[in-house]
């Protein structure tokens, strides 16, 4: 996953989103140790309302993230958040449940500012491609 791809709670906050999408992404990056899983339409509605608002956002949002994130590329944050997002609606396109879990996530410092750094893990039919979904 992209390094800002576990931000999404983020993303769903800065853009115009029902507020549905917002809590659900909300609860998306809550699974340190506490496995989650959806339906899959579930997880597309919610991956495509955020992507759409991401895309129709554009640079409304870099003084929010120059804000949020200090230091940190704008355009990189939103290139990774919508990667993130392709991938998981991708992933989500091949099965009826989405599983997803964090194993573990280590904190490392980069330019004064925390950023996460997940390492993710995937088991059976969770999604995968470097996202454990």
């Amino acid at each position: 996953m992209p390094d800002f791809g576990v931000f999404l709670e983020t993303a769903a906050v800065l853009t115009p989103v029902s507020d549905e999408t917002a809590q659900w992404f909300w609860r998306f990056g809550i699974c340190v140790n506490s496995p989650r899983q959806d339906k899959s339409e579930t997880v597309r509605r919610h991956v495509g309302e955020l992507l759409a608002a991401l895309n129709k956002a554009g640079d409304s949002l870099n003084v929010d993230l120059y804000r949020k994130f200090p230091g940190y590329d704008p355009e990189q944050i939103k290139r990774d958040w919508t990667q993130t997002l392709e991938s998981i609606l991708a992933v989500s396109q091949t099965r009826k449940h989405c599983r997803w879990h964090m194993e573990e996530a280590a904190v490392k410092l980069q330019a004064g500012t925390a950023s996460v750094a997940p390492v993710l893990g995937s088991r059976g039919d969770d999604l995968r491609p470097d996202l454990a979904m």
